[in-house]
């Protein structure tokens, strides 16, 4: 069977300028290995096994759990669907909020929200990476992270479905109060989109901006407000309290589609200059520690 490789890269970069990081020692590298992140993930624990790092800005994770107390982390142990890998994290908390700019890799179908199933045994997780095998799509998921800059690879079965969903409508616990309030977005050329989520939960006032940049450009782009799909032309900004969702589509003869998404909650010069330094290098790695 052919496959082919889709990387996804995402980036949460914080309004600081961060300092670049020592090398791991290796007694580092030999502490790492006895971390189990599955660690919590079940009963009532509400933490999540994504790949983040110590004091990061970025919990690049599934979201498996919307509903509900078990929905705090977003994601539990005993489910087998995802509804999408979001970039901010809450962990061992008893009340949710976070999941922010979510995306899903998805084949096929025209279903406006796609969900993925998997099985528990297809999964793995250690510090700085996490991997899953989408099995209703066909697609291997692989993410990792630094300090600021979350990493996705997929790897898809059929090289002519490559789709990843934009969900910028997507909420943990929506039935304890918790709402989306507003939408900015940008469709700034065929390959880079960007814009803010600003949603009200345990937070009030909680707003996320983001850049996102594809290595190739967009084929075809469904573009959903309120559920509804857009038609007759598509909205290059949008301003609305309304629910976003993206579908892009990639050709089929491509191998290799490499997206980062990038924090730019101060919106300008020196914000996209330290977010351009920051994800220079697209290069899939493991990141630990």
């Amino acid at each position: 069977m052919k496959r082919t490789i889709l990387f996804f890269q995402a980036a949460l970069a914080c309004l600081l300028v961060g300092c670049k990081q020592a090398p791991e020692s290796p007694r580092l590298q030999d502490e790492v290995r006895y971390v189990d992140p599955f660690i919590g993930t079940g009963f009532h624990g509400h933490t999540f096994p994504g790949a983040t790092r110590p004091y990061a800005m970025v919990q690049l994770s599934p979201d498996t759990h919307i509903l509900g107390w078990d929905a705090s982390s977003g994601y539990h142990y005993d489910d087998d669907h995802i509804y999408g890998f979001s970039h901010t994290h809450l962990s061992g908390t008893g009340i949710g909020d976070l999941g922010d700019v979510a995306l899903l890799p998805f084949s096929g179908g025209d279903s406006i929200k796609p969900v993925a199933t998997f099985k528990k045994d297809t999964e793995k997780a250690t510090p700085g990476y996490y991997a899953v095998r989408l099995d209703n799509f066909g697609i291997n998921v692989e993410l990792t992270s630094t300090d600021r800059v979350g990493f996705h690879k997929y790897t898809y079965d059929n090289p002519k479905e490559r789709r990843v969903l934009l969900d910028l409508g997507h909420i943990l616990q929506p039935n304890w109060g918790h709402k989306l309030v507003g939408n900015e977005y940008l469709f700034v050329n065929d390959s880079t989109v960007e814009g803010t989520v600003r949603t009200q939960g345990w937070a009030h006032f909680h707003s996320v901006s983001y850049r996102i940049t594809f290595s190739e450009p967009i084929e075809t782009l469904y573009q959903y407000i309120d559920g509804n799909l857009r038609k007759d032309s598509l909205f290059l900004r949008l301003n609305t309290p309304d629910d976003l969702k993206f579908h892009y589509k990639f050709c089929g003869e491509q191998q290799t589609t490499v997206c980062k998404s990038g924090d730019l909650s101060c919106r300008y010069g020196r914000c996209r200059e330290e977010y351009a330094g920051r994800t220079a290098g697209m290069g899939f790695r493991c990141y630990t520690g």
